[in-house]
């Protein structure tokens, strides 16, 4: 990684890499067929990780044929070489992959069909905890996170990876309530070689905010960004960015102690108005709207109390865009944060939210929309074996949650979720120690595509 790249230097590397992005948008090459037959894509994974961290990527089929997978680690030096991967249909398959540096990556292609993807992270003593997250499935010339954290004791790094073959070039602004914007020099003109990822530390930069958020602007290049969280009183957390602002945000949680907080960012000039409301599974008719949050060029942390399976939707007023994630207390120390989304979607792949055993696995699902709707949900397995199945009626602008006997016997099985109207998915864990609660993951789910599950 270098900065300082002349304009000289950026005009030729535009040159450059404009080639390549146009070649990656025409997806990897994929092994000869006939027109039209094959199906391919790319997972971007910046799971990050430390010293003696473990981190397992899950990529699940929910298609009816078997889809091939390359999968390769990338970090500040060579990446390695890739894994070739099988993944059957309606199965899952979980890999440990490196994760001993903060800025380590994955990146997954996958040929002939689609599969989702996921990741895990776990932290050891003397401060344990998980992060887990969606993969993400396209890189993009601009991000936004709003989940770091730069209070007394904890560590927070922007993940930024580069899964293409050319080198991206960059700028990150900090975003806190008590300063306005910050640009450091460190972060300005930055050099990403291709196929690489790094860590940007966040903490040292922005001292004392307990929500710091963050925006990347490419010059040069396509990159994906995740933040990563390690506090002493909270352990892990993981958020993945987002490349796009928009007017209104779904967020979910489950099995924490009640206490949540919605994360919001604002990077432009124009203050603007949000409501948020709140939906549990015992409450699943709406009291009133919060009051009106007014939100200015900065972050915000906004208390949500949950009980249960819960749904936050934040919508700005007017055509105003925004930024917002939800994160989430544990019951023992160790808390966790999804990104949510902006796009409900009639089918989603969640993936596991956890490593150890024992655990709690549960999966939820909000119905933001105008009708009522019935959810199934089947079992994608490891053993590759018939996975089982449930329904769930979920009434219009409501959540729910499957038994919690539906994962019992297949804990780290990734999860379909089809629907007859666009919903929102996630999963939802609590894991380890003697009683299963030390560990607390969240991740909402990836939305599939329409002829994923056509055949």
């Amino acid at each position: 990684m270098k900065r300082g790249l002349g304009p000289v230097a950026i005009l030729a590397a535009a040159v450059v890499i404009a080639g390549a992005i146009a070649a990656n948008d025409l997806g990897p090459a994929v092994p000869a067929t006939s027109a039209g037959s094959a199906r391919s894509g790319d997972w971007m994974c910046p799971h990050g990780g430390g010293e003696d961290w473990t981190a397992y990527l899950s990529l699940s089929n929910p298609g009816a044929t078997t889809v091939e997978a390359r999968v390769t680690s990338l970090g500040d030096r060579r990446p390695s070489e890739p894994q070739d991967v099988s993944v059957s249909p309606g199965a899952e398959v979980v890999l440990e992959v490196p994760a001993t540096e903060p800025g380590d990556a994955t990146s997954v292609e996958y040929f002939g069909g689609w599969i989702g993807a996921g990741w895990v992270v776990k932290a050891p003593d003397p401060v344990p905890g998980l992060g887990a997250e969606p993969c993400l499935a396209a890189s993009s010339d601009t991000w936004y996170t709003t989940d770091s954290s730069t209070q007394r004791g904890t560590k927070a790094w922007l993940v930024v990876m580069n899964p293409h073959a050319s080198l991206a070039v960059f700028n990150i602004v900090l975003f806190a309530p008590s300063t306005p914007p910050v640009r450091r020099r460190e972060l300005t003109d930055v050099v990403l070689k291709g196929r690489r990822s790094v860590a940007f530390r966040v903490d040292p930069k922005v001292l004392g905010e307990d929500v710091v958020g963050a925006q990347l602007d490419a010059k040069v290049g396509r990159v994906a960004v995740a933040t990563l969280t390690l506090s002493e009183e909270g352990g892990v957390r993981s958020t993945v960015g987002m490349p796009a602002l928009a007017g209104s945000w779904v967020d979910l949680t489950a099995a924490g102690s009640g206490q949540s907080t919605l994360v919001t960012l604002l990077p432009g000039d124009e203050d603007l108005t949000f409501t948020s409301i709140v939906r549990t599974a015992d409450q699943p008719e709406p009291g009133d709207p919060a009051a009106s949050t007014q939100l200015r060029r900065s972050t915000l942390a906004s208390p949500v109390t949950t009980n249960g399976p819960t749904t936050v939707v934040a919508n700005a007023e007017g055509d105003s865009t925004f930024l917002a994630a939800l994160r989430s207390e544990g019951r023992t120390g160790d808390d966790a944060a999804t990104a949510g989304t902006s796009a409900p979607a009639p089918a989603w792949v969640v993936p596991p939210t956890l490593t150890t055993l024992p655990a709690t696995p549960l999966v939820v699902v909000a119905n933001p929309g105008a009708a009522d709707t019935v959810v199934d949900l089947t079992l994608l397995r490891i053993d590759g074996t018939t996975g089982a199945s449930t329904s769930l009626e979920i009434p219009a602008g409501s959540v729910a949650a499957a038994p919690a006997s539906f994962l019992e016997d297949a804990p780290r099985s990734a999860v379909l979720v089809t629907a007859d109207v666009p919903v929102v998915a996630l999963g939802a864990s609590t894991s380890g120690g003697k009683d299963g609660m030390d560990l607390y993951g969240l991740a909402t789910g990836v939305a599939v595509p329409g002829w994923a599950l056509a055949g």
